[in-house]
């Protein structure tokens, strides 16, 4: 269920009011309901939040695991986004060769491996910055499908992206440095050190 603080306070930015409920029949609501989880899950995919990053040793599936695989790992249920698969709890440590297959890594590993993934948490536990993005984001996309405000939302959405670089900035000069996601094609191209 969406927070409505952050949608209200994206509607009243835009001139709009508020809405009591995202089924009221409203076109604010509406647009809010089609687009709130979208925008949401876009920026907690687009970065490592600290406040939605966890690391896991994910559950050994006893039984048969499909070939060329020899053992299954159950993922943990509150995975939103798997960033990768390690031998050992270091998240910047190399990845181990694997699969994924519904909620299951595939791995030939038998012990020690950890999930480094995203969550989804409820909006009480995102940061501050992180609400700012999604409630500019939201302003945006209420200039644009309800005010038809195309040039105003264009500077919106301008600003929004410079505080969201600094935001991202801030969040990740608050930790200890990681490596860049790369993308599971690039993998397989460049191979990995363990497997």
């Amino acid at each position: 269920m969406a927070d409505l603080r952050y949608i209200n306070a994206a509607l009243t930015r835009a001139g709009i009011a508020p809405i009591t409920s995202l089924d009221d029949g409203s076109l604010a609501a509406v647009v809010a309901d089609a687009n709130y989880d979208i925008v949401v899950d876009a920026e907690l995919t687009a970065h490592p939040w600290r406040f939605a990053a966890q690391s896991k040793q994910p559950n050994l599936i006893v039984g048969d695991s499909p070939k060329p695989w020899r053992f299954a790992w159950e993922l943990p249920a509150d995975m939103h986004l798997l960033r990768a698969v390690t031998f050992g709890d270091d998240p910047d440590a190399d990845e181990i060769d694997y699969d994924l297959l519904g909620n299951k890594v595939l791995c030939n590993v038998e012990e020690g491996i950890w999930a480094h993934y995203m969550t989804s948490p409820p909006e009480s536990e995102w940061s501050k910055a992180f609400a700012e993005i999604v409630t500019r984001r939201l302003h945006t996309i209420f200039l644009q499908g309800i005010e038809h405000e195309y040039g105003a939302a264009a500077s919106v959405e301008s600003q929004m992206q410079t505080y969201a670089l600094r935001a991202r900035s801030t969040d990740s000069a608050t930790r200890r440095p990681q490596r860049p996601l790369r993308p599971r094609i690039m993998k397989k191209h460049y191979g990995r050190a363990h497997g």
